[in-house]
């Protein structure tokens, strides 16, 4: 099956995109639609892409596309999601699926209606370590898993504290830090150990100044039916520090932890430790894109069922929203206790 495929969108996310769709067997074109002209330019000309367009409702009115690729800000991609629906299009949404579980729904319901189908790229499902990681869990090799950590020290300070720039504003980004790149460790944790009973959140702007802007700094507790605790730290304010990521996984058996700046998974039983050599092959991009991106394109060309499915990204962003429920309210929010389960 050959593809047709519109990238809606040329920012900095949409670079590993391109070249993971350049380089897939399925991808037979690749058009760009971005509405700033000199981006949309350089975009095209260091892709070598023939077609690169203003509005992306051009490359929606073409009956040769067959797929968008939404690398867009978060308010956006329910509304292009649901006019490519209308348009017959199938379609990728860049992470968190949308700002709501809501406007998830909106985009599931949409291209059900359609007969398309709608997939999230939530990448750090296919990174080596979190793969080798969620094998040994269930071989049982940690025993009965009961905590987990997870840091995610980051600095987005510049964007964040632009008033103008979408990027953790309230209305455009549906929040800060936690919907943001906090949605790759609540979607991890659920891959990782299942459904969430309870969440229990202190969401703050401690550093970013613009008042419409989101949470800058997070401290999340999840609590997991199976009878797991997880803790997650994010911060977008790391100024003098490197961008990092630490997972810790603890089983009455031993634990594993998964680094990213230094590409490895570490078990550790009693006194001994074994370091995995898990780092990503040098010809693919170190987030994993291009294997996200690689299995959603083969699912959809063989009409298989995706690793991560539009549900469990509306799942993952429930769990956003549970804790700015829980920020704004100061108290423990019991999901079953939201009313209908879809809804926060």
């Amino acid at each position: 099956m050959k593809l047709n495929v519109a990238l809606i969108g040329a920012g900095g996310i949409a670079h590993p995109h391109a070249q993971a769709l350049l380089a897939n067997e399925h991808v037979a074109s690749l058009a760009i639609a971005e509405p700033q002209a000199e981006v949309r330019e350089a975009f095209a000309q260091r892709y070598g892409l023939q077609r690169a367009v203003a509005d992306y409702r051009e490359l929606l009115a073409d009956p040769a596309i067959d797929l968008v690729d939404l690398c867009l800000p978060h308010d956006l991609h329910c509304p292009v999601a649901l006019e490519a629906f209308a348009a017959g299009k199938h379609v990728i949404s860049e992470k968190p699926l949308a700002r709501t579980v809501e406007e998830c729904e909106a985009m599931i319901e949409a291209a059900e209606k359609a007969g398309r189908r709608l997939f999230v790229s939530h990448n750090q499902l296919f990174f080596p370590a979190v793969r080798r990681a969620k094998e040994m869990l269930e071989a049982g090799v940690l025993g009965r898993p009961f905590l987990a950590l997870i840091n995610i020290i980051g600095n987005e300070f510049g964007r964040m504290n632009d008033p103008t720039h979408w990027k953790g504003s309230w209305d455009r980004a549906g929040g800060g830090v936690t919907i943001d790149t906090g949605i790759h460790a609540l979607y991890l944790l659920e891959h990782f150990f299942g459904e969430v009973e309870a969440v229990t959140a202190v969401l703050r702007r401690l550093v970013v100044e613009p008042d419409n802007k989101a949470d800058d700094n997070a401290a999340l507790t999840l609590e997991f039916k199976g009878g797991v605790l997880a803790n997650i730290v994010l911060t977008y304010t790391a100024l003098a520090h490197p961008w990092e990521e630490r997972r810790h996984l603890y089983g009455t058996e031993g634990s594993l932890h998964l680094a990213d700046v230094e590409p490895y998974l570490q078990h550790t039983r009693g006194t001994a430790t074994e370091v995995i050599p898990v780092a990503s092959p040098p010809h693919l991009h170190p987030w994993s894109i291009g294997q996200s991106l690689n299995h959603l394109l083969d699912c959809l060309a063989h009409d298989r069922e995706p690793l991560i499915t539009a549900e469990q990204g509306r799942s993952a962003v429930r769990l956003a929203q549970a804790a700015y429920h829980s920020s704004r309210e100061g108290r423990r929010v019991v999901l079953r206790q939201l009313g209908n389960p879809h809804q926060c």
